[in-house]
């Protein structure tokens, strides 16, 4: 799939951010750094996921209370870390 200018944008984006955490993302980090709303954001990786190039996970940490909403969060796929490689 080729992806929009836009799309290019938020995958590097969310690589660089990635990169500097060593960790999930939750879209409200990529919002800021995009300079988007969460909303967006978040609409935007769930179209990358359904693409193929991140996925999202809801952790439950022993830090955190069961009870209510699990965090989202996203990870890169092996799809997307090849996709940089090949812009490089």
């Amino acid at each position: 799939m080729r992806l929009t200018r836009r799309q290019e944008t938020f995958i590097n984006s969310f690589l660089d951010l990635y990169r500097e955490l060593n960790g999930p993302i939750h879209y409200s980090l990529l919002a800021e750094r995009v300079g988007v709303s969460p909303f967006t954001a978040y609409d935007m990786l769930r179209l990358l996921e359904e693409n193929g190039y991140v996925s999202f996970e809801y952790p439950i940490g022993s830090e955190k209370p069961t009870v209510g909403r699990s965090e989202v969060v996203f990870v890169p796929t092996k799809l997307s870390r090849r996709r940089i490689e090949e812009l490089a």
